[in-house]
Formats: C-alpha cells, structure tokens, sequence
C-alpha cells in the first residue's frame, strides 16, 4: 500500500531534490533551463502548478552527458543520477533522485528510485521541421522497442485478448515477450541513433523523446532569466511567454476543473526509507 501523504507534503520533497539539483548543477558550473510545467507554474502561480507534483529541466546535451558521467559526485550527497546507464531503467531522460526516499511507479517496471526531478537533453538541428518530426517518431520508436524488452507485464494470457477479439494487447504482451532476449541489443540501437543525431547543430531545438513533432527556437533555452517558483530562483526562458504560448497556447487560463489531476503514478512510495524492491514486496503483500 502507498503510504499514505499529502500532495503538500509530497511537493516540499520534490523541492528538496530541485535544490539541490540546482545547486549541484551550477556549481559545477552545468546548464540548465526549467522546462514545461514548472515554467507554467513559476508564471502562473509563481510555484507548482497546484494540482502538478513532478518538476522538468532541460539540458543542452553537453552539459546532460556530463552530468551522467558526475553520478559519483551526486551519490556521495546522498541522491543520484538515474539514466539508461542504470540497469532495468525504463525511461529515456533522467531523474535525479533523493536515496533517503523510496518511491515505485509501475508495476511492470520493478525499478525502485526515490522522489525526483526529470531531466531531459536538448538536440539543435538544421531540417525542416518535417524531417526533425521524424528523427523524433524514430528515435521514440527505438527506444520503445528497448522498453517493451524490460516491461515484465505477465505475457502468458496473450491468447485471452486474442480471443476477446483485442488484437493490440495480444500482439503487444507477444512483442513484449519476444523482445526480451533481445534487450542488449535494442537498447543499443536506440543509444547509436542518439548518438548520431545529437551530433547535429542548428537554431532549432527539440527534447527528441519527448513531444514529437514540438519543435523550439533555441534561442528560447539559451536566453535565460532567473525567476522565482516557491522560496527559490530558477532559471526560465527570457522569452517565457513565447514558448508557453508554443507549449500551452493561452497559458494563463486555467483548464476546466475536471482536468485538474496529476497524471504520475506512485504504486509505493516512502519519504522515511530507502528500501530494495524485495522489501517493498514484503510490505504490500
């Protein structure tokens, strides 16, 4: 069972980890702009978005790949950088996470972490905008192939969907199945054509796994102002308005309440303890 917290207080850990995140990346001198919703709340609401509970940062690819390689600094201040370099890890950004936490997402992926902040990579290109689109529906559809290869979904009911007429979820659990052996191997095939493209340049900038088809001025992400969300200071576009308006569209109106949800799972989650997947298993028996 989810230990029982509130949203407050789910959001004040999410705030030490962004501290610190900060922190760390500018002292050692990395860059870094807040992305998404965490600039929509700090313009908006000055804070979270009240019913959002995660934070977004972006990075010039550089500065994403050397922090990955800083993962034993940030382990001896008590967090971590989580990445596809950690095994079972089933995202294509990523997190650094507070070790002194517990937090587990989704069943099929039995990766425990602790509570977060996402980080993702940014590419600069010279294409059109069309061929930028594909590299980004590429480059999702590689590394969907990997995670599909370490989704541990139970695959032996394939034949029930197939005969509830389901077509989709049968050939996915069979997919799943099939792919399993052949996790290294697909894992590489997504890092080799990241590795190609990332080494592009241009004025237009895009998260490749993430939004396909949302492409940026690049402008917007190296032209930055501090602005403040909560009790701290961040960094956002300049030009926040310009991107948000990309992003959201009327950015300052609020949506209809019905819509007002966080969208992120925590099948286990512990602000107390840092626990192993066996443990958190024992638990929730």
């Amino acid at each position: 069972m989810v230990q029982e917290v509130s949203g407050q207080l789910f959001k004040e850990h999410i705030m030490h980890v962004f501290k610190y995140t900060v922190h760390f990346l500018e002292e050692h001198h990395l860059r870094y702009v807040a992305c998404g919703g965490t600039v929509l709340g700090a313009v908006r609401h000055k804070n979270f978005i009240p019913w959002d509970d995660d934070v977004d940062i972006y990075m010039p690819r550089a500065d994403y790949e050397r922090l990955l390689d800083l993962k034993s600094e940030v382990l001896k201040d008590g967090f971590d950088v989580l990445s596809l370099r950690d095994d079972g890890y089933y995202l294509p950004f990523a997190k650094i996470s507070d070790c002194k936490t517990t937090l587990w997402e989704q069943a099929e992926f039995p990766f425990v972490m602790g509570v977060y902040v996402d980080i993702f990579a940014l590419d600069n290109f010279n294409f059109t905008d069309a061929e930028i689109t594909f590299i980004q529906k590429r480059s999702l559809k590689k590394f969907y192939n990997y995670q599909k290869s370490i989704n541990r979904m139970p695959t032996g009911d394939w034949w029930k969907w197939l005969l509830m007429g389901d077509f989709r979820k049968a050939m996915d659990k069979i997919q799943i199945f099939c792919s399993r052996p052949f996790r290294k191997i697909l894992l590489k095939r997504f890092l080799d054509y990241q590795s190609w493209y990332s080494g592009f340049d241009g004025d237009k900038t895009v998260c490749v796994t993430q939004w396909a088809g949302r492409i940026f001025k690049r402008e917007w992400f190296e032209d930055v102002i501090d602005y403040p969300f909560g009790d701290m200071m961040i960094k956002i576009p300049r030009d926040y308005a310009g991107y948000l308006t990309c992003l959201y569209g009327d950015y300052m109106t609020l949506p209809p309440v019905e819509k007002r949800v966080s969208d992120h799972n925590h099948l286990y989650l512990n602000f107390d303890e840092s626990l192993s997947l066996e443990e958190i298993k024992q638990r929730i028996k």
